[in-house]
């Protein structure tokens, strides 16, 4: 009914008079954010993105920021920029040498608005390692690969 318009009719043995019609506003009841849909874990490829999506429920429309932990823990920290309802990575990396991978890092985004602050649960992310098509010959070493493709370029 947000938008309707109202008036009073006044009968007497005089006759009727009717006032100024006046606008009716209906204001939604505040709510701090909820969750509806959480982030999902989510299990890519090396070297694509992943993205992260929540649904939320809140009056007003709350602002968002997104955070990540590195794989093994250290705490969550802000991602610069990630302040939607959802986030893409960068490429992400599968490196099976020991060397720094992206697979088992914790993403979780904390919602506000004036009623309130809530934080999701965690996803975890998988990172697969890539899959080579398309190539004849894979020679490796110490930190390098090389592929020949079917038409001869490495």
């Amino acid at each position: 009914m947000n938008g309707w318009r109202y008036r009073a009719f006044a009968t007497s043995s005089a006759g009727t008079a009717a006032s100024n019609a006046g606008r009716l506003t209906v204001n939604a009841v505040a709510s701090p954010p909820t969750f509806t849909q959480h982030p999902p874990n989510a299990t890519v490829p090396s070297q694509t993105s992943a993205t992260f999506t929540v649904v939320t429920n809140a009056v007003p429309t709350p602002t968002y920021q997104w955070q990540r932990q590195a794989p093994g823990g250290g705490g969550f920290l802000n991602i610069t920029g990630a302040t939607a309802a959802s986030y893409s990575t960068p490429p992400v990396f599968f490196l099976d040498d020991g060397d720094v991978t992206d697979s088992g890092a914790q993403y979780r985004v904390v919602v506000t608005n004036s009623q309130g602050t809530n934080t999701s649960n965690v996803a975890t992310l998988t990172v697969t390692p890539a899959v080579l098509t398309g190539f004849t010959q894979v020679s490796a070493g110490f930190r390098h690969v090389l592929a020949l493709r079917s038409d001869g370029t490495v």
